[in-house]
């Protein structure tokens, strides 16, 4: 599989995930309510769980809206060949920071519903986890761009 197709497939996953994330905000409570019902272990305050998980969810919606956007951007470069830019280093860096967001916001749920505790703070350490791993890609990416940049001065 070539550079391009990776990078198309990639795009239509991204925006399947924004429409799911847009589905998820006009029925998330519901959807909680429904996850809340099949889990028997629960043992708390069903109307308090989803107002929580709400306020966590919709704080983290923009801040995933846009990690998704910039993807987008990101992967559009990458198949009109425009790989080693500085555009792209800044959208790993801004993606990097919607993951620690998130993560943070995952961190700081975690400690108002106990219930979810485990769940949650799975979530939060994956952010945590994803947003480094962006960091460094973005790191070796800055070099590359630099290395670009070098080898077209001197050519």
């Amino acid at each position: 599989m070539n550079r391009k197709t990776s990078a198309y497939i990639s795009l239509i996953i991204c925006i399947l995930s924004a429409v799911i994330l847009t589905v998820l905000l006009f029925r998330f409570p519901s959807f909680i309510n429904w996850m809340l019902e099949q889990d028997s272990t629960v043992n708390c305050n069903f109307d308090q769980s989803v107002r929580s998980l709400s306020i966590a969810f919709y704080a983290a919606s923009p801040i995933s809206f846009l990690a998704i956007y910039l993807l987008i951007r990101l992967l559009l470069n990458v198949t009109h060949d425009k790989v080693f830019i500085d555009a792209n280093v800044k959208y790993l860096r801004c993606i990097s920071y919607c993951c620690h967001a998130v993560a943070l916001i995952c961190l700081v749920y975690v400690f108002l519903c106990r219930p979810f505790f485990k769940s949650i703070s799975f979530v939060a350490f994956a952010m945590a986890v994803v947003g480094s791993l962006i960091r460094v890609v973005k790191n070796v990416m800055q070099s590359a761009v630099e290395l670009q940049q070098e080898n077209d001065l001197t050519i």
